[in-house]
């Protein structure tokens, strides 16, 4: 890793820069799977994982209606549940209220518990051009001429921008006011007023997670898009490497993420919503592993489908 990859990793696991700079010399020199393994242990041995309070209590998986089990403590006092039966993730206890979105500071400070962003407006270069990658994926891949580009989770507006260069009409939807939204709110809000238009495309970066009851935002969904829209949700994974190696410190492990998916998961919550899924592909835009991988080896974990992140396509069922 290079000292910048290094310095984002440290931030991104929430661990001082030394520390994680002594982990990662302990993994170098090492050849094979071993590295993988050398990581984990260093990593662990740093930071022991909590044990499950006594009496925490399961919950039921909304995906397939199966026992989320208390299954991870994530640092301060999070407890996720691991679905017995399609692996969902579900925060059990700990986390934050709605409040949470309402205001710039937001986009600002990533809080102790991992709510917010580190400065998301310094981001925009790097942030315009993933955006627009995505919107250009989803137009090749509509397989028509898509005219309006919906986002939900808008945040700063990055995205929208970078659609309306591509000659997209676009609509943001986001519920801090501090957004760069064309309606405050939620998208069954936008809806409800008569805002929100038929989209050919709609759009949620790392948004689902956030939400209490998937299942009705997946049908807000399907009531926006036109029949031959196209969906594409970009949401964490409770499938990812990065969870047995890092434990409680993985990445998606925050304050205000009540669901982490799985392939299964993900499915089983669409087809409640008259949703079908065309595509799913595990991704990552920071490999956290590159202190153990190379880069083929990263590859082959991502199309093992045990990245961090899920990038999901769907389109409306037809009865």
């Amino acid at each position: 890793m290079t000292p910048d990859q290094q310095t984002l990793a440290a931030r991104t696991l929430r661990v001082p820069l030394p520390e994680w700079q002594a982990i990662v010399r302990e993994v170098e020199g090492r050849t094979g799977a071993e590295r993988l393994a050398c990581l984990e242990r260093a990593f662990a041995r740093r930071r022991p994982r909590e044990a499950i309070p006594a009496g925490a209590a399961a919950a039921t998986c909304p995906a397939c209606a199966g026992n989320c089990e208390p299954f991870m403590v994530a640092s301060p006092a999070l407890v996720y549940g691991r679905c017995t039966r399609c692996g969902h993730g579900l925060l059990l206890s700990g986390g934050r209220a709605d409040d949470v979105y309402a205001g710039e500071a937001y986009f600002r400070v990533k809080t102790a518990d991992g709510v917010g962003y580190d400065d998301c407006a310094s981001e925009r270069e790097y942030r315009t051009a993933k955006g627009r990658r995505l919107v250009e994926t989803m137009m090749a891949e509509h397989g028509a001429r898509p005219k309006r580009l919906l986002e939900v989770g808008c945040g700063l507006g990055f995205t929208l921008a970078a659609a309306s260069r591509l000659g997209l009409d676009t609509f943001g939807v986001d519920v801090n006011p501090a957004a760069r939204a064309t309606f405050t709110g939620t998208l069954a809000g936008a809806l409800a007023r008569g805002a929100a238009p038929m989209s050919d495309l709609v759009l949620y970066q790392f948004v689902l997670e956030h939400v209490p009851d998937v299942v009705a935002e997946l049908r807000a969904v399907a009531a926006a898009l036109t029949a031959t829209g196209l969906a594409a949700f970009i949401v964490p994974s409770m499938e990812a490497t990065e969870i047995d190696v890092f434990g409680g410190a993985y990445r998606s492990f925050r304050a205000d993420h009540l669901h982490l998916f799985t392939a299964r998961s993900i499915t089983r919550l669409c087809e409640h919503a008259r949703l079908r899924v065309t595509r799913i592909e595990s991704t990552c835009n920071l490999h956290l592993l590159a202190a153990a991988l190379n880069a083929d080896e990263l590859e082959q974990l991502y199309r093992s489908g045990r990245g961090p992140d899920l990038t999901v396509h769907v389109r409306r069922t037809h009865a």
